[in-house]
């Protein structure tokens, strides 16, 4: 079993900023007290707009400009994604939530961003694995998934959201949830995990491997 002490950032009040959350959580573990940005400088840091989810780019440029050392893997087709916006994400996720997506972005900007992290080296196009995780954690780095709320519920349909991973043990993950509900320290078993990690198919598996 490994836990990593990472203290613990709840969502906003009006459940925008889970993704604000989980990166906010991981700065603080690496450099504890040396940032104090408030949540409307944070949102803005890390790329958020009103009605909008927040995409990871802009959040793990802002890591590696201040010497993070950051992996995104994931199958995601940064090179397609870049060609044919809107369309490649529909392709590839499905109607429900390739539209979801395509609702909640702003595609011209991402686009853009992804031209960017190409170019640094960033992406790794692989399909991530739970022992990917467990490997990543056992070197002291924290994780950032996106995975589908909705199924960590037991509910149906889609809500894209942001957890930390901080640690393992024989059944399952020890998640940072940001909530809304805020769930601290939440245990989940691998095949839940799994299951609202590969939602809806093992193309929205995604993960930043992320240490200072």
């Amino acid at each position: 079993m490994i836990m990593l002490d990472v203290n613990f950032v709840p969502n906003s009040a009006d459940d925008l900023h889970c993704q604000q959350s989980a990166y906010a959580m991981i700065r603080d573990y690496y450099e504890p007290g040396k940032y104090s940005y408030s949540w409307d400088e944070w949102a803005a840091l890390t790329g958020y707009e009103a009605d909008k989810g927040t995409w990871a780019s802009t959040s793990l440029l802002w890591f590696v400009d201040r010497g993070y050392s950051v992996q995104h893997i994931s199958l995601f087709d940064y090179s397609a994604f870049v060609k044919d916006g809107s369309k490649y994400l529909i392709e590839t996720y499905g109607e429900d939530v390739g539209n979801w997506q395509v609702e909640h972005s702003n595609l011209p900007k991402e686009q853009k961003l992804a031209r960017i992290l190409l170019e640094k080296g960033i992406i790794t196009k692989q399909e991530p694995q739970i022992n990917d995780i467990k490997i990543a954690l056992d070197t002291g780095a924290l994780i950032r998934c996106l995975v589908n709320s909705c199924v960590l519920a037991y509910q149906d349909g889609y809500t894209g959201h942001a957890v930390v991973l901080t640690g393992y043990d024989g059944t399952g993950f020890i998640i940072q949830d940001p909530g809304l509900p805020p769930l601290p320290n939440r245990h989940v078993a691998y095949e839940l995990f799994n299951s609202s990690w590969a939602y809806p198919n093992n193309q929205a598996k995604e993960m930043d491997i992320i240490k200072k």
